[in-house]
């Protein structure tokens, strides 16, 4: 399935990153550009990795969940966030 990238305009803080990364069932919301408009995503965080040394960027592979939205279903989607800026980008299926 093809993807296309989208900015993340907000996200998740620090804790809830963290709880949402290492918790089973919780889930975080980013604000995206793009999908159509700006829109309030739902994602299973499924693994990160640092991005740098700073353990304020990180890269994630995630399961999108949004079965009443643009897309019916889960989706697989990776992306990088900045827990600082609090900004990032996500792969979302087309």
């Amino acid at each position: 399935m093809a993807a296309q990238r989208h900015q993340i305009l907000e996200g998740p803080g620090k804790w809830d990153f963290v709880i949402g990364t290492f918790e089973a069932g919780k889930r975080v919301f980013f604000t995206v550009l793009g999908v159509p408009g700006v829109t309030k995503i739902r994602v299973a965080i499924r693994g990160v990795e640092m991005e740098d040394g700073t353990r304020e960027k990180w890269l994630f592979k995630g399961i999108l969940e949004e079965p009443d939205t643009f897309l019916s279903g889960s989706h697989p989607c990776n992306g990088y966030y900045d827990l600082r800026t609090r900004k990032g980008w996500v792969d979302l299926p087309t």
